[in-house]
């Protein structure tokens, strides 16, 4: 009887690429170190960023990349800025603002777990991004959203709810997810992990109303709760949030600003207020999107992983106004020269005291998690969707030599998966289409390097500096490694991550009737984690 073995594959929704060292002789200078410079030629923002009334700064799936992204290959140089260059970065913008008396605010829409050892290496008994995220509280967040990584693990979120959430004097949100705690009497109850909205005022004395949304997540862990969004906005707790006008509604949450539900939160604000100024800072995507619901408001959603900070700017008029406000957004390139260019420093007045700490810190928790030890140097980069597969340079190759699909499987599920909280597809799909729009014609032009090409629902050039897109060639759903050298008379068992286990029945009872396998066939194959196994491969092969 054939076995059913599956490897743990601790949220294989972070998809990533494998990039070798272009000098084998440095192998072992791997460690995070800060870079006063780039290390490669890096182009400079080509203008200046729209200044207005209303201004604000938008992080969102960090997940955990704080010491910015380090590999020489591009277009990852572009993203090579850490958390203390962006400290600086958010103080040069705060003054800049005080000398053009407006205000700036600076906001985040979640899923800061799951991602890097930073946040994903703490030592046994620790807690996914307990120490990372007392970096990410450094910073003067007015208002931060939970994401859906902030619910996969109880212990995640309950760190949330008592350690980081009250940094955040009230705007931590969480309008629509709750977590179960026991109160001082022992019995247990439901409460937001942050709160369900803010109103604060601005510097220049404006009053905001916020709130912070999470889509209709349903793999929440036991313990927490998420409440879909169109029960929300039905609420007595919502309808009196938004009851008094603010100048202007700061809609925060871990939704994509298209193809989802923001339209249902932003109808029941328009129903209530129908000329109030809107802006609205979505996320979970991954991709870099703008949209406008109507003349007077605006939805930005900024990549991921430190590779975009956004930049919105509102222009506002009188109350009542019934025009098209000005509005105007920016995707930039996290590094120091994007960095340097928009605070107008140079490398040598732009480091505050506050972002060398970060930096400080930050390489000091990786060496404390023993972040720096290299596993091996691979002999050249490997990606999942910038190489045909198969190809020497594809990662699936590295990890099979055949190519399986069950396509309608896949399909059926594919709802039910974003729901748990994958988006690689969504991800995957624009970097598709970026490539169809731009590839062959803007690789051509030498001056160019490679990053993210956005066309949005915006006006205007979104990107703050021209690159070719990155080559896109696409994947199998599924792939497997060829069988080994064995005789009629030898069993196989069938090995396979945890995460497809339920597609994996179904496709196995669809090709064959001779049995029905069903989960009590399934046993667990070994406690390494399938996120391990690509180092353990280089530790053995390349080192």
């Amino acid at each position: 009887m054939m076995k059913l073995l599956t490897l743990a594959s601790l949220l294989p929704f972070l998809g990533s690429s494998v990039l070798g060292c272009d000098d084998h002789a440095h192998a072992h200078d791997h460690a995070h170190e800060k870079r006063a410079i780039p290390s490669v030629q890096l182009a400079p923002p080509t203008r200046p960023l729209d200044w207005s009334d209303i201004n604000i700064i938008h992080t969102t799936d960090s997940h955990g990349w704080l010491l910015g992204h380090q590999k020489t290959s591009f277009p990852e140089p572009n993203y090579s800025g850490d958390l203390g260059d962006f400290a600086s970065f958010v103080s040069h913008m705060k003054q800049i603002a005080l000398e053009k008396d407006v205000d700036l605010l600076l906001v985040d829409s979640g899923d800061l777990h799951d991602g890097t050892g930073l946040s994903d290496g703490f030592p046994p008994g620790g807690v996914d991004a307990h120490e990372s995220n007392k970096f990410l509280a450094k910073l003067p967040y007015d208002i931060m959203a939970i994401g859906n990584h902030e619910l996969y693990i109880y212990n995640n979120t309950l760190d949330m709810y008592k350690n980081f959430a009250p940094h955040l004097n009230g705007r931590y949100l969480s309008s629509n997810v709750n977590i179960t705690v026991p109160d001082k009497h022992g019995v247990n109850q439901s409460v937001p992990v942050g709160s369900r909205f803010a109103k604060f005022k601005t510097r220049k004395g404006r009053k905001v109303t916020s709130v912070g949304v999470l889509y209709d997540f349903t793999d929440n862990d036991e313990g927490t709760t998420v409440q879909k969004v169109s029960d929300m906005v039905k609420e007595q707790w919502f309808a009196e949030a938004i009851e008094e006008e603010p100048d202007f509604f700061l809609l925060v949450g871990h939704m994509p600003v298209q193809r989802d539900d923001w339209p249902l939160v932003f109808n029941a604000v328009r129903a209530v207020h129908p000329t109030t100024p809107i802006l609205i800072l979505g996320g979970h995507t991954h991709i870099r999107d703008c949209v406008q619901l109507d003349g007077r408001s605006m939805s930005l959603e900024s990549g991921r992983y430190m590779e975009t900070v956004g930049f919105l700017s509102a222009k506002l008029d009188q109350k009542g106004s019934k025009k098209n406000l000005t509005f105007s957004r920016r995707y930039l390139d996290p590094n120091r020269v994007t960095y340097e260019f928009h605070a107008q420093t140079k490398s040598f007045n732009f480091d505050t005291a506050l972002g060398e700490s970060i930096t400080k810190g930050l390489n000091q928790l990786a060496v404390t998690f023993d972040l720096n030890m290299t596993f091996g140097t691979a002999p050249n980069d490997f990606t999942i969707s910038r190489s045909p597969f198969p190809s020497n340079t594809s990662l699936l190759t590295l990890y099979a030599a055949e190519k399986r699909a069950v396509q309608e499987e896949l399909e059926r599920r594919e709802k039910e998966a974003y729901g748990r909280g994958y988006v690689d597809k969504v991800y995957r799909e624009w970097l598709r289409e970026m490539n169809g729009r731009w590839g062959v014609e803007r690789r051509a032009a030498q001056n160019l390097t490679l990053g993210y090409v956005t066309q949005d629902a915006c006006p205007g050039i979104g990107d703050d500096i021209l690159h070719a897109p990155l080559p896109f060639f696409s994947t199998p759903d599924f792939i497997a490694s060829n069988a080994p050298n064995v005789t009629d008379d030898t069993p196989i068992d069938l090995v396979f991550v945890d995460f497809i286990e339920d597609q994996l029945l179904g496709i196995l009872n669809a090709v064959q009737t001779n049995q029905t396998f069903t989960e009590a066939d399934v046993q667990s194959y070994t406690d390494v984690l399938a996120s391990a196994v690509l180092g353990l491969f280089a530790e053995k092969a390349w080192n």
